[in-house]
């Protein structure tokens, strides 16, 4: 039986939570943006974006456990330009370094699977938006870029640079309808 998790909505006084302010999901650069931001600049994406932030437990010991969070939002941009409608984005989506890979067994039982679920989910009851959805990943994010794919993301042409570390990310894209 599949360890399932449970969500809640991320609200601006999570940041203080031991968990969230403790939340570590690898060394490389890219995984330390994705700590950092759910610690502070998450607030202002909420408040500028429209982002909303679920943070995902799992219950071990008896006591809940943060194994990570996923975001939606709305870029700036149309896509496709006819539609006039913007397209769902996942601005930000990480996985605690305790529970990466977790549990063993088949790929769709896997936390990431049911994080990015559980976004694709939400992102297709958003009638007012494109059909489709999209994120941006490090190109070097080999780990991620397989579990987008598992689940039907496929590459697309934009890309995102970071202006303050000069990073630039791969697009992929996801078809809703």
């Amino acid at each position: 039986m599949p360890d399932l998790l449970r969500k809640r909505r991320f609200t601006a006084k999570d940041v203080r939570l031991t968990a969230v302010k403790n939340f570590y999901c690898g060394d490389e650069k890219w995984e330390q943006e994705l700590a950092d931001w759910i610690k502070g600049p998450v607030i202002q994406d909420m408040t500028h974006y429209g982002c909303e932030v679920w943070l995902y437990y799992t219950r071990r010991s008896g006591r809940p456990e943060l194994v990570g969070y996923g975001s939606l939002g709305e870029p700036p941009w149309i896509y496709p330009k006819p539609s006039k409608k913007h397209p769902n984005i996942i601005p930000n989506l990480a996985i605690h370094t305790r529970f990466q890979g977790q549990p063993t067994g088949p790929h769709d039982e896997r936390y990431s699977t049911q994080i990015l679920s559980d976004l694709i989910l939400t992102a297709k009851s958003r009638v007012d938006r494109s059909p489709l959805l999209v994120l941006f990943v490090h190109p070097q994010n080999l780990r991620a870029i397989r579990v987008y794919e598992r689940v039907g993301f496929v590459p697309f042409q934009k890309t995102y640079t970071d202006p303050t570390t000069g990073e630039t990310y791969h697009s992929m894209i996801l078809d809703l309808g």
